[in-house]
Protein backbone atom coordinates (compact mmCIF):
# COMPACT_ATOMS: atom_id res chain seq x y z
CA UNK A 1 0.00 0.00 0.00
CA UNK A 2 2.71 2.22 0.71
CA UNK A 3 3.77 2.50 -3.11
CA UNK A 4 0.38 3.37 -3.54
CA UNK A 5 0.38 6.47 -1.27
CA UNK A 6 3.17 8.03 -2.53
CA UNK A 7 0.49 8.81 -5.69
CA UNK A 8 -1.64 11.17 -3.63
CA UNK A 9 -0.59 14.67 -2.48
CA UNK A 10 -0.38 15.92 1.36
CA UNK A 11 -3.63 18.01 0.43
CA UNK A 12 -5.53 15.03 -0.84
CA UNK A 13 -4.70 12.82 2.33
CA UNK A 14 -5.52 15.77 4.60
CA UNK A 15 -8.90 16.56 2.77
CA UNK A 16 -9.78 12.56 3.53
CA UNK A 17 -8.65 12.45 7.13
CA UNK A 18 -10.42 15.95 7.03
CA UNK A 19 -13.52 14.53 5.51
CA UNK A 20 -13.53 11.53 7.97
CA UNK A 21 -12.53 13.59 11.00
CA UNK A 22 -9.31 12.32 12.19
CA UNK A 23 -8.07 15.75 12.27
CA UNK A 24 -5.85 15.47 14.57
CA UNK A 25 -3.57 13.65 11.84
CA UNK A 26 -3.58 16.73 9.39
CA UNK A 27 -0.52 18.02 9.09
CA UNK A 28 -0.62 21.27 7.81
CA UNK A 29 2.35 23.95 6.32
CA UNK A 30 4.08 27.10 7.97
CA UNK A 31 2.13 28.96 5.96
CA UNK A 32 -1.56 27.77 6.42
CA UNK A 33 -1.25 28.64 10.19
CA UNK A 34 -4.27 30.67 9.27
CA UNK A 35 -6.42 27.37 8.49
CA UNK A 36 -5.63 26.17 11.75
CA UNK A 37 -9.38 26.57 12.96
CA UNK A 38 -11.07 25.42 10.07
CA UNK A 39 -8.64 21.84 10.31
CA UNK A 40 -10.19 21.53 13.73
CA UNK A 41 -13.80 20.75 12.45
CA UNK A 42 -14.47 16.96 13.15
CA UNK A 43 -17.60 16.52 11.60
CA UNK A 44 -16.88 18.70 8.27
CA UNK A 45 -19.07 16.59 6.09
CA UNK A 46 -21.73 17.46 7.91
CA UNK A 47 -21.37 20.83 5.96
CA UNK A 48 -19.44 19.32 2.89
CA UNK A 49 -22.62 16.73 2.00
CA UNK A 50 -25.07 19.57 2.97
CA UNK A 51 -24.20 22.62 0.44
CA UNK A 52 -24.17 19.41 -2.58
CA UNK A 53 -28.47 19.15 -2.02
CA UNK A 54 -30.61 21.00 -4.14
CA UNK A 55 -32.88 22.58 -1.99
CA UNK A 56 -33.23 23.27 2.12
CA UNK A 57 -34.82 20.16 3.22
CA UNK A 58 -31.58 18.39 4.09
CA UNK A 59 -30.79 21.43 5.91
CA UNK A 60 -34.01 21.33 8.11
CA UNK A 61 -33.84 17.36 9.05
CA UNK A 62 -29.89 18.01 9.84
CA UNK A 63 -30.35 21.50 11.76
CA UNK A 64 -33.77 22.00 12.48
CA UNK A 65 -34.53 18.24 13.35
CA UNK A 66 -31.69 16.46 14.15
CA UNK A 67 -30.13 19.42 16.09
CA UNK A 68 -26.98 18.54 14.17
CA UNK A 69 -23.71 20.88 15.53
CA UNK A 70 -22.87 22.45 12.21
CA UNK A 71 -19.34 24.33 12.09
CA UNK A 72 -20.06 27.76 10.36
CA UNK A 73 -16.50 28.36 10.75
CA UNK A 74 -15.86 26.68 7.72
CA UNK A 75 -18.01 29.08 5.25
CA UNK A 76 -15.19 31.61 6.84
CA UNK A 77 -12.55 30.32 4.16
CA UNK A 78 -14.80 29.10 1.61
CA UNK A 79 -11.89 28.60 -0.96
CA UNK A 80 -9.95 26.11 1.11
CA UNK A 81 -13.66 24.38 1.20
CA UNK A 82 -13.97 24.34 -2.32
CA UNK A 83 -10.41 22.96 -2.14
CA UNK A 84 -11.12 19.95 0.21
CA UNK A 85 -14.37 19.09 -2.38
CA UNK A 86 -11.31 18.89 -5.24
CA UNK A 87 -9.07 16.79 -3.25
CA UNK A 88 -11.00 14.76 -1.68
CA UNK A 89 -12.45 13.66 -5.70
CA UNK A 90 -8.73 13.90 -6.73
CA UNK A 91 -8.20 11.00 -4.40
CA UNK A 92 -10.95 9.06 -5.36
CA UNK A 93 -9.93 9.18 -9.19
CA UNK A 94 -6.41 8.28 -8.30
CA UNK A 95 -7.38 5.21 -6.14
CA UNK A 96 -9.85 3.80 -8.62
CA UNK A 97 -7.32 3.42 -11.08
CA UNK A 98 -4.92 1.53 -8.56
CA UNK A 99 -7.93 -0.39 -7.39
CA UNK A 100 -11.09 -1.63 -9.74
CA UNK A 101 -13.87 -3.65 -8.90
CA UNK A 102 -12.75 -7.05 -10.57
CA UNK A 103 -16.74 -7.89 -10.29
CA UNK A 104 -19.94 -5.74 -9.30
CA UNK A 105 -19.24 -4.65 -5.92
CA UNK A 106 -22.37 -4.10 -3.29
CA UNK A 107 -22.09 -2.12 -0.47
CA UNK A 108 -24.71 0.01 1.83
CA UNK A 109 -25.86 2.75 3.31
CA UNK A 110 -28.28 4.11 6.19
CA UNK A 111 -30.03 7.40 4.84
CA UNK A 112 -32.61 10.00 5.63
CA UNK A 113 -35.92 9.54 3.55
CA UNK A 114 -35.55 12.79 2.12
CA UNK A 115 -32.72 11.50 0.46
CA UNK A 116 -34.97 9.59 -1.82
CA UNK A 117 -36.45 12.62 -3.34
CA UNK A 118 -32.90 13.91 -4.73
CA UNK A 119 -31.82 10.04 -5.74
CA UNK A 120 -34.90 10.00 -8.25
CA UNK A 121 -33.46 12.20 -10.02
CA UNK A 122 -30.78 9.35 -11.32
CA UNK A 123 -27.92 10.96 -9.77
CA UNK A 124 -25.60 10.90 -6.25
CA UNK A 125 -26.19 14.51 -4.92
CA UNK A 126 -23.73 14.40 -2.22
CA UNK A 127 -20.56 12.03 -1.43
CA UNK A 128 -21.83 8.81 -0.65
CA UNK A 129 -20.35 6.85 2.56
CA UNK A 130 -21.36 3.02 2.56
CA UNK A 131 -19.61 -0.11 3.80
CA UNK A 132 -18.72 -3.46 2.61
CA UNK A 133 -20.48 -4.78 5.58
CA UNK A 134 -24.29 -4.70 6.87
CA UNK A 135 -24.70 -2.46 10.28
CA UNK A 136 -27.04 -4.41 13.06
CA UNK A 137 -29.92 -3.01 14.54
CA UNK A 138 -28.17 -2.10 17.91
CA UNK A 139 -26.21 0.78 15.94
CA UNK A 140 -26.34 4.09 17.35
CA UNK A 141 -26.00 5.54 13.85
CA UNK A 142 -29.50 4.85 13.46
CA UNK A 143 -30.96 6.46 16.26
CA UNK A 144 -29.16 9.97 14.88
CA UNK A 145 -31.72 10.01 11.90
CA UNK A 146 -34.89 11.25 11.13
CA UNK A 147 -36.47 8.90 8.74
CA UNK A 148 -34.46 5.71 7.68
CA UNK A 149 -33.83 4.56 4.30
CA UNK A 150 -31.40 2.02 3.38
CA UNK A 151 -29.53 1.88 0.62
CA UNK A 152 -28.13 -1.18 -1.09
CA UNK A 153 -25.40 0.10 -3.74
CA UNK A 154 -23.87 -1.61 -5.97
CA UNK A 155 -20.77 -0.16 -8.33
CA UNK A 156 -19.38 -1.66 -11.68
CA UNK A 157 -15.56 -1.82 -12.72
CA UNK A 158 -14.90 1.96 -13.42
CA UNK A 159 -16.80 3.97 -11.03
CA UNK A 160 -15.20 6.30 -8.63
CA UNK A 161 -14.43 5.91 -5.38
CA UNK A 162 -11.75 5.10 -2.16
CA UNK A 163 -11.40 2.59 0.46
CA UNK A 164 -11.28 4.95 3.27
CA UNK A 165 -9.47 3.38 5.81
CA UNK A 166 -6.73 2.00 2.84
CA UNK A 167 -5.72 5.04 2.51
CA UNK A 168 -6.20 6.70 6.22
CA UNK A 169 -4.01 3.57 7.68
CA UNK A 170 -3.25 3.99 11.21
CA UNK A 171 -4.72 7.44 11.40
CA UNK A 172 -8.52 6.52 10.35
CA UNK A 173 -10.80 7.48 13.33
CA UNK A 174 -12.98 4.37 12.54
CA UNK A 175 -10.54 1.77 11.84
CA UNK A 176 -13.58 -1.06 12.61
CA UNK A 177 -14.98 -0.06 9.43
CA UNK A 178 -15.33 -0.76 5.84
CA UNK A 179 -16.03 2.20 4.44
CA UNK A 180 -15.96 3.01 0.78
CA UNK A 181 -16.80 6.37 -0.25
CA UNK A 182 -18.21 7.91 -3.60
CA UNK A 183 -18.66 10.92 -5.07
CA UNK A 184 -21.24 13.27 -6.26
CA UNK A 185 -22.25 13.15 -9.79
CA UNK A 186 -22.89 9.30 -10.52
CA UNK A 187 -25.09 8.21 -12.72
CA UNK A 188 -27.45 5.44 -11.21
CA UNK A 189 -30.88 3.52 -11.66
CA UNK A 190 -32.82 2.59 -8.58
CA UNK A 191 -36.00 0.05 -7.63
CA UNK A 192 -37.39 -0.48 -4.14
CA UNK A 193 -36.68 -4.06 -2.60
CA UNK A 194 -38.07 -5.71 0.38
CA UNK A 195 -36.98 -4.69 3.81
CA UNK A 196 -35.64 -7.92 5.77
CA UNK A 197 -37.18 -9.16 9.06
CA UNK A 198 -34.22 -7.69 10.50
CA UNK A 199 -34.02 -4.71 8.76
CA UNK A 200 -37.34 -3.78 10.27
CA UNK A 201 -35.76 -3.76 13.51
CA UNK A 202 -34.10 -0.56 13.38
CA UNK A 203 -35.20 2.52 14.65
CA UNK A 204 -34.27 6.17 13.93
CA UNK A 205 -34.13 9.42 16.11
CA UNK A 206 -38.11 9.37 16.18
CA UNK A 207 -38.36 5.39 17.37
CA UNK A 208 -39.72 4.37 13.91
CA UNK A 209 -39.08 1.47 11.52
CA UNK A 210 -37.12 2.20 8.29
CA UNK A 211 -39.23 3.73 5.70
CA UNK A 212 -38.16 1.87 3.24
CA UNK A 213 -34.91 0.23 0.97
CA UNK A 214 -34.06 0.94 -2.25
CA UNK A 215 -31.34 -0.82 -4.79
CA UNK A 216 -29.13 1.91 -6.42
CA UNK A 217 -26.74 0.63 -9.33
CA UNK A 218 -24.34 2.99 -9.94
CA UNK A 219 -23.94 3.25 -13.92
CA UNK A 220 -21.61 5.92 -14.89
CA UNK A 221 -18.68 8.70 -13.23
CA UNK A 222 -20.46 12.25 -14.91
CA UNK A 223 -23.99 12.94 -14.60
CA UNK A 224 -24.14 15.34 -17.39
CA UNK A 225 -22.88 13.85 -20.48
CA UNK A 226 -22.05 17.56 -22.42
CA UNK A 227 -18.49 17.32 -22.11
CA UNK A 228 -18.42 21.21 -23.32
CA UNK A 229 -20.06 22.33 -20.32
CA UNK A 230 -16.62 23.87 -18.77
CA UNK A 231 -16.41 25.54 -22.06
CA UNK A 232 -19.70 27.41 -21.99
CA UNK A 233 -19.52 28.48 -17.98
CA UNK A 234 -17.18 31.16 -17.59
CA UNK A 235 -15.22 29.45 -14.84
CA UNK A 236 -13.41 31.72 -13.00
CA UNK A 237 -16.42 34.39 -12.89
CA UNK A 238 -18.40 31.63 -11.37
CA UNK A 239 -15.77 31.10 -8.69
CA UNK A 240 -15.65 34.87 -7.63
CA UNK A 241 -19.68 34.52 -7.12
CA UNK A 242 -19.34 31.61 -4.98
CA UNK A 243 -16.97 33.93 -2.92
CA UNK A 244 -19.22 36.90 -2.67
CA UNK A 245 -19.43 37.60 1.07
CA UNK A 246 -23.61 38.75 0.79
CA UNK A 247 -24.22 34.97 -0.43
CA UNK A 248 -21.83 33.46 2.43
CA UNK A 249 -23.17 35.68 5.03
CA UNK A 250 -27.20 34.55 3.38
CA UNK A 251 -25.61 30.50 4.39
CA UNK A 252 -25.24 31.60 7.82
CA UNK A 253 -28.72 33.35 8.29
CA UNK A 254 -30.02 30.37 7.07
CA UNK A 255 -28.51 27.80 8.91
CA UNK A 256 -28.80 30.12 12.35
CA UNK A 257 -32.66 30.52 11.67
CA UNK A 258 -32.98 26.49 11.46
CA UNK A 259 -31.37 25.67 14.32
CA UNK A 260 -33.15 28.32 16.64
CA UNK A 261 -36.47 27.03 14.95
CA UNK A 262 -37.05 30.86 13.32
CA UNK A 263 -39.05 31.85 10.27
CA UNK A 264 -36.79 31.88 7.04
CA UNK A 265 -36.89 34.89 4.44
CA UNK A 266 -37.55 33.75 1.31
CA UNK A 267 -35.30 36.23 -0.10
CA UNK A 268 -32.39 35.16 2.04
CA UNK A 269 -33.84 31.41 1.52
CA UNK A 270 -33.89 32.33 -2.52
CA UNK A 271 -30.33 33.74 -2.75
CA UNK A 272 -28.83 30.48 -0.23
CA UNK A 273 -30.06 28.06 -2.75
CA UNK A 274 -28.71 29.92 -5.85
CA UNK A 275 -25.59 30.16 -4.22
CA UNK A 276 -25.48 25.96 -3.69
CA UNK A 277 -26.44 25.94 -7.30
CA UNK A 278 -23.19 27.78 -8.14
CA UNK A 279 -21.20 25.61 -6.09
CA UNK A 280 -22.24 22.32 -7.28
CA UNK A 281 -22.20 23.25 -10.78
CA UNK A 282 -18.02 24.83 -9.79
CA UNK A 283 -17.76 21.18 -8.35
CA UNK A 284 -19.19 19.45 -11.64
CA UNK A 285 -16.51 20.97 -13.85
CA UNK A 286 -13.93 20.73 -11.93
CA UNK A 287 -15.07 16.93 -11.16
CA UNK A 288 -14.53 16.59 -14.70
CA UNK A 289 -11.49 18.36 -15.54
CA UNK A 290 -9.54 16.37 -12.64
CA UNK A 291 -11.02 13.13 -14.31
CA UNK A 292 -9.21 13.56 -17.39
CA UNK A 293 -6.28 15.09 -15.63
CA UNK A 294 -5.82 12.06 -13.74
CA UNK A 295 -6.66 9.85 -16.35
CA UNK A 296 -4.14 11.58 -18.42
CA UNK A 297 -1.57 11.56 -15.40
CA UNK A 298 -2.34 7.39 -14.94
CA UNK A 299 -1.62 6.79 -19.04
CA UNK A 300 1.76 8.58 -18.55
CA UNK A 301 2.42 6.68 -15.49
CA UNK A 302 1.29 3.25 -17.21
CA UNK A 303 3.55 4.43 -20.04
CA UNK A 304 6.61 5.08 -17.40
CA UNK A 305 6.02 2.25 -15.94
CA UNK A 306 6.12 0.16 -19.08
CA UNK A 307 9.21 1.62 -20.39
CA UNK A 308 11.16 0.98 -17.00
CA UNK A 309 10.20 -2.58 -17.15
CA UNK A 310 11.27 -2.85 -20.57
CA UNK A 311 14.85 -1.26 -19.62
CA UNK A 312 15.30 -3.15 -16.45
CA UNK A 313 14.42 -6.39 -18.71
CA UNK A 314 16.96 -5.45 -21.59
CA UNK A 315 19.59 -4.44 -19.04
CA UNK A 316 19.41 -7.77 -17.05
CA UNK A 317 19.59 -10.10 -20.90
CA UNK A 318 22.94 -7.92 -21.79
CA UNK A 319 24.46 -8.29 -18.27
CA UNK A 320 23.91 -11.33 -18.36
CA UNK A 321 25.76 -11.95 -21.93
CA UNK A 322 28.25 -9.47 -20.51
CA UNK A 323 29.37 -11.91 -17.67
CA UNK A 324 29.08 -15.23 -20.21
CA UNK A 325 31.60 -13.63 -22.17
CA UNK A 326 33.90 -12.71 -19.41
CA UNK A 327 33.97 -16.14 -17.53
CA UNK A 328 34.04 -17.74 -21.21
CA UNK A 329 37.28 -15.34 -21.77
CA UNK A 330 38.74 -16.38 -18.55
CA UNK A 331 38.28 -20.07 -18.73
CA UNK A 332 39.79 -20.09 -22.82
CA UNK A 333 42.84 -18.20 -21.27
CA UNK A 334 43.54 -20.46 -18.61
CA UNK A 335 43.00 -23.66 -20.82
CA UNK A 336 45.14 -22.15 -23.93
CA UNK A 337 47.53 -20.76 -21.63
CA UNK A 338 47.59 -24.94 -20.53
CA UNK A 339 47.59 -26.75 -23.73
CA UNK A 340 50.07 -24.19 -25.95
CA UNK A 341 52.90 -24.62 -23.17
CA UNK A 342 52.48 -28.87 -23.36
CA UNK A 343 52.05 -28.66 -26.92
CA UNK A 344 55.15 -27.31 -27.56
CA UNK A 345 56.65 -29.64 -25.23
CA UNK A 346 55.18 -32.35 -26.65
CA UNK A 347 56.63 -30.91 -30.19
CA UNK A 348 60.26 -30.73 -28.94
CA UNK A 349 59.92 -34.06 -26.96
CA UNK A 350 59.02 -35.90 -30.50
CA UNK A 351 62.73 -34.78 -32.01
CA UNK A 352 63.97 -36.40 -28.95
CA UNK A 353 66.27 -39.59 -30.02
CA UNK A 354 65.71 -41.77 -26.91
CA UNK A 355 62.08 -41.44 -27.26
CA UNK A 356 60.10 -44.82 -28.42
CA UNK A 357 58.17 -44.37 -31.59
CA UNK A 358 54.70 -44.37 -29.64
CA UNK A 359 55.73 -41.67 -27.83
CA UNK A 360 56.21 -39.87 -30.55
CA UNK A 361 54.09 -40.05 -32.43
CA UNK A 362 51.32 -39.63 -29.38
CA UNK A 363 53.00 -36.13 -28.79
CA UNK A 364 52.26 -35.22 -31.97
CA UNK A 365 48.43 -36.41 -31.47
CA UNK A 366 48.69 -34.68 -28.32
CA UNK A 367 49.96 -31.33 -29.73
CA UNK A 368 47.58 -31.47 -33.09
CA UNK A 369 44.54 -32.04 -30.75
CA UNK A 370 45.71 -29.07 -28.41
CA UNK A 371 46.04 -26.98 -31.49
CA UNK A 372 42.45 -28.15 -32.52
CA UNK A 373 41.04 -26.83 -29.23
CA UNK A 374 43.04 -23.68 -28.69
CA UNK A 375 40.95 -22.61 -32.40
CA UNK A 376 37.85 -23.87 -31.05
CA UNK A 377 37.95 -21.66 -27.92
CA UNK A 378 39.33 -19.16 -30.22
CA UNK A 379 35.90 -19.38 -32.16
CA UNK A 380 33.74 -19.86 -29.47
CA UNK A 381 35.51 -16.44 -27.38
CA UNK A 382 34.76 -14.75 -31.17
CA UNK A 383 30.93 -16.13 -31.22
CA UNK A 384 30.38 -15.21 -27.56
CA UNK A 385 32.18 -11.23 -28.18
CA UNK A 386 29.49 -10.89 -31.01
CA UNK A 387 26.86 -11.72 -28.38
CA UNK A 388 28.30 -9.88 -25.16
CA UNK A 389 26.88 -6.49 -26.13
CA UNK A 390 29.24 -4.92 -23.65
CA UNK A 391 28.47 -1.26 -25.35
CA UNK A 392 24.37 -1.46 -24.77
CA UNK A 393 24.48 -2.38 -20.99
CA UNK A 394 26.40 0.76 -20.84
CA UNK A 395 24.35 2.81 -22.31
CA UNK A 396 21.11 0.97 -20.62
CA UNK A 397 23.35 1.65 -17.37
CA UNK A 398 23.38 4.91 -18.31
CA UNK A 399 19.73 5.54 -18.98
CA UNK A 400 18.63 3.78 -15.82
CA UNK A 401 20.50 6.02 -13.79
CA UNK A 402 19.35 8.79 -15.49
CA UNK A 403 15.47 7.55 -14.67
CA UNK A 404 16.08 6.83 -11.70
CA UNK A 405 17.15 10.27 -10.48
CA UNK A 406 14.98 12.24 -12.71
CA UNK A 407 12.69 14.78 -10.75
CA UNK A 408 10.84 16.15 -13.16
CA UNK A 409 8.72 13.42 -15.08
CA UNK A 410 6.26 14.42 -17.62
CA UNK A 411 4.81 13.66 -20.81
CA UNK A 412 7.87 15.17 -22.53
CA UNK A 413 10.25 13.68 -19.73
CA UNK A 414 8.43 10.44 -20.61
CA UNK A 415 8.79 10.81 -25.07
CA UNK A 416 12.21 11.81 -24.31
CA UNK A 417 13.46 8.74 -22.17
CA UNK A 418 11.47 6.31 -24.92
CA UNK A 419 12.93 7.78 -27.81
CA UNK A 420 16.92 6.95 -26.07
CA UNK A 421 15.73 3.37 -25.69
CA UNK A 422 14.60 2.84 -29.31
CA UNK A 423 18.13 4.70 -29.95
CA UNK A 424 19.87 1.84 -27.85
CA UNK A 425 17.53 -1.03 -29.32
CA UNK A 426 18.35 0.17 -33.01
CA UNK A 427 22.03 0.56 -32.40
CA UNK A 428 22.19 -2.78 -30.67
CA UNK A 429 21.10 -4.48 -33.79
CA UNK A 430 22.92 -3.09 -36.02
CA UNK A 431 25.53 -4.05 -33.96
CA UNK A 432 24.12 -7.65 -34.08
CA UNK A 433 23.65 -7.28 -37.79
CA UNK A 434 26.97 -5.84 -38.46
CA UNK A 435 28.56 -8.79 -36.48
CA UNK A 436 26.35 -11.35 -38.05
CA UNK A 437 27.67 -10.43 -41.76
CA UNK A 438 31.06 -10.48 -40.61
CA UNK A 439 30.95 -13.60 -39.28
CA UNK A 440 29.02 -14.76 -42.87
CA UNK A 441 32.28 -12.94 -44.63
CA UNK A 442 35.05 -15.08 -42.50
CA UNK A 443 33.51 -18.02 -42.95
CA UNK A 444 33.29 -17.60 -46.78
CA UNK A 445 36.57 -16.01 -47.17
CA UNK A 446 37.79 -19.47 -45.18
CA UNK A 447 35.81 -21.37 -46.94
CA UNK A 448 37.47 -19.96 -50.77
CA UNK A 449 40.45 -20.75 -49.27
CA UNK A 450 40.14 -24.11 -48.73
CA UNK A 451 38.99 -24.73 -51.73
CA UNK A 452 41.69 -23.11 -53.67
CA UNK A 453 44.02 -25.27 -51.67
CA UNK A 454 42.70 -28.42 -52.44
CA UNK A 455 43.02 -27.70 -55.89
Amino acid sequence: MQKDMDNFTKAELNSVLFYQGAVEYIELNITEADLVEFYRVTNAYEVINMLLFPGVTNEESRIGVEQRSIPFVLLDNVPELLSVYCNLYSAMCKYAYCHTWEENAITYRYDRMNTLDFLRNGKTCSFLSTSLEQKGATDEEFKKKNGILILEVEASKGVVYLNVNEISGEKSKYPEEKEILFPPFLQIDMEEVELTNEEKQYRDINDESPKAKYKIVIKNNCMEKDEDIDKRVDQQKLYGEILEEESVEAAKEVWEKLRNHEMLQEDVVKKYQEWKEKIQLYLDIRFRQIHRQTGRMWHEQERRMKLQQEVRKFYSETDQKRIEYKNQIKWFNIALSTLYPLSSFAIAMSFVELLETAAKISGLLFSTVAAILGGIGTSLAIDMKWEQRTVTYLRLDELQRDMEYETNWNKEKTDEYIERFKDIVKADDARCESNTQHSAYLFQSNSKGKGNSDK
